[in-house]
This record gives structure tokens, C-alpha cells and sequence, in this order.
């Protein structure tokens, strides 16, 4: 319970800080049930799975995206689910690792929340919260992932991030 707690805290404090608020009202009409993606779980019992076109996101998170992000939506939730696994590979007894990582998440996170709310603005609905909650779960899909994104968690705790409400893309 404590380690769901900790990373559902990260991702609403990443919320927060993004500007939630207004894209909380757009239905998540573009994301596909998690039950539908095939995942790696069974694969590989690494942390960072397998990245056969070495991109920064495993295989399965890629073809999540393929298959259930708007395609406009697609290079935000890209950026952001390298953030969940440069989390993977960090190493959190490292403060320093630790902070350099959490402060790139918070902005790769941004991203799909900068961009949600720039398609609303050219009225093209989109949702960010169901495809970073997406992102979190598909990254932490077995009991060493889930533990090391617990640790990184609770290891940022106490830290503090900013980003702008807009930039944080890499485009």
C-alpha cells in the first residue's frame, strides 16, 4: 500500500506542478485498457527490461504507445516514459543521481501535460492524467520494478522541482 502511495504521490505533485486542474475535465477517450497491452512481465526480471531499438522506453511501453496514445499526443508520452525509466536506471543511493533524475522526470512528465493542453487549445481534446498513470503502472509492472520506484520515491521526498507551465518538450 505504502509503495502505490508513494508513487501516486510523485505523479500528483508532477500534477500539481503542471497545471492539472483544466486537463482533469477532458475524457480519457484516447487511452486503451491496460489489459489490452502486452507487456514484458514473464520476459525479463531487470529493472529496465528490454529496449531492442534502444530508444530510452522498453519494447512494450513503445507499442502501449503505438497502439493507445493519440497520435498527437505520441512524442509527449514518448519523452515521458523515458522519464519513468531513466528512473529504472538510477541509482537511488545516489542523492545526486537522485535529484538530476527527479528534476528531469517532473519536466518529462510536464510535457504530456503542456501538450494536453496546447491540443485543447487548437480543439483537439486530449487527457494527460490517463496516459502518465498509463506510463507509471506499465514502467512499475513487477515487484523489483514496483520496489526500486518506491526507494526513488522516497528518496526524492523532501526534494523540491519546478518547471515551467510551458518548455518542457524536447521536441
Amino acid at each position: 500500500m505504502g509503495k502505490k502511495f508513494m508513487g501516486a504521490a510523485l505523479v500528483a505533485v508532477i500534477t500539481l506542478i503542471a497545471g492539472a486542474p483544466d486537463d482533469l475535465s477532458v475524457p480519457p477517450a484516447n487511452a486503451a485498457p491496460l489489459a489490452q497491452v502486452r507487456n514484458d512481465v514473464g520476459q525479463t526480471d531487470t529493472l529496465l527490461g528490454v529496449d531492442a531499438n534502444s530508444n530510452g522506453v522498453r519494447d512494450d511501453i513503445d507499442a502501449y504507445i503505438e497502439k493507445s496514445v493519440h497520435h498527437a499526443m505520441r512524442l509527449a508520452a514518448t519523452q515521458s516514459a523515458r522519464g519513468f525509466q531513466r528512473v529504472m536506471a538510477t541509482d537511488i543511493k545516489d542523492r545526486n543521481a537522485l535529484r538530476e533524475t527527479a528534476n528531469q522526470f517532473t519536466r518529462d512528465n510536464a510535457c504530456v501535460w503542456e501538450t494536453a493542453r496546447e491540443l485543447r487549445k487548437q480543439g483537439t481534446g486530449s487527457a494527460a492524467a490517463p496516459i502518465t498513470r498509463a506510463l507509471e503502472a506499465l514502467t512499475a509492472n513487477t515487484a523489483k520494478r514496483q520496489s526500486h520506484y518506491a526507494a526513488f520515491n522516497s528518496g526524492a521526498s523532501g526534494m523540491v522541482f519546478t518547471n515551467a507551465r510551458t518548455g518542457n518538450c524536447d521536441k
